[in-house]
């Protein structure tokens, strides 16, 4: 393989629909040249191998997975026996401009084990719960996102490393955050992560934090009948005085006054 590998826009905002998932099985060296009419396909190797979509080449490694696009013109030189998972699915091409954009191959590393079980999953389901199985195919495609080369950097309209640093933030939200943490868990430095984060979203990462604090208070005040306390602690504002000042100031109001919000809309 030389130069950049070819990505694919794929319409992930669909459901996928398959069509068939099945373990594949070679019993002998072998060349097979074929197309898939019609039908995106999924293929999980555990086995070297060569493998040509129309015009170009590529060495398989045990730990790859490839997307390959309908209608590609595809060429595999198989060793001997070999077996890998393999699913044949229907989704919209998507749109060039917006859409995520998958690599024909990538290695996974660590990651394929699991993502090798959640395929075989996704085939033991397809006839017995076919829509657990495309929502867990649909799943695995984008995990397939998250390597460096699916897509570019404005995927979701926002750099990687802020893309990282939300994520982490949503799990880490009743815990202590700070600026300085994130950017070493991303291995990036602190004023880039805060110069990337303020150009996507518009606000410093202790803003952002303070506003998903906010927005997770207010959930559970006016739809749950926990403590006032208890929430305060699950949003990562456990200083009672620090948390009532905080609603306050974003919901105008106290927090009983936001709790009874409620019932004034029912």
């Amino acid at each position: 393989m030389d130069g950049p590998i070819p990505t694919w826009p794929i319409g992930l905002d669909h459901r996928p629909v398959i069509r068939q998932a099945a373990i594949g099985r070679h019993t002998g060296p072998a060349t097979n040249r074929y197309q898939m009419l019609g039908f995106w396909c999924l293929h999980v190797y555990p086995y070297r191998a060569d493998l040509r979509v129309n015009d170009r080449w590529y060495e398989i490694h045990p730990g790859c997975v490839s997307i390959l696009p309908p209608d590609a013109d595809l060429e595999y030189r198989l060793p001997g026996e070999v077996e890998h998972a393999y699913v044949h699915f229907l989704i919209p091409p998507g749109d060039s401009e917006s859409s995520p954009r998958l690599p024909v191959m990538q290695q996974l590393g660590d990651r394929f084990a699991a993502f090798d079980r959640a395929v075989r999953q996704a085939i033991a389901w397809q006839t017995i719960s076919p829509v657990r199985a495309e929502v867990r195919l649909w799943d695995l495609l984008w995990q397939l996102t998250d390597s460096p080369a699916s897509t570019p950097h404005d995927r979701h309209g926002v750099h990687p490393a802020v893309e990282r640093a939300m994520r982490r933030i949503e799990l880490r939200l009743g815990e202590p955050i700070s600026a300085s943490a994130l950017a070493d868990e991303l291995e990036i430095s602190h004023n880039h992560l805060i110069r990337l984060f303020r150009a996507a979203t518009g606000c410093s990462i202790v803003e952002y934090v303070r506003h998903r604090r906010v927005e997770r208070a207010e959930h559970l005040l006016r739809f749950s009948t926990l403590p006032i306390k208890v929430i305060a602690r699950q949003v990562g504002l456990a200083d009672l005085h620090q948390f009532n000042k905080t609603i306050r100031r974003e919901l105008k109001g106290s927090p009983r006054e936001v709790r009874a919000r409620r019932k004034e809309s029912e």
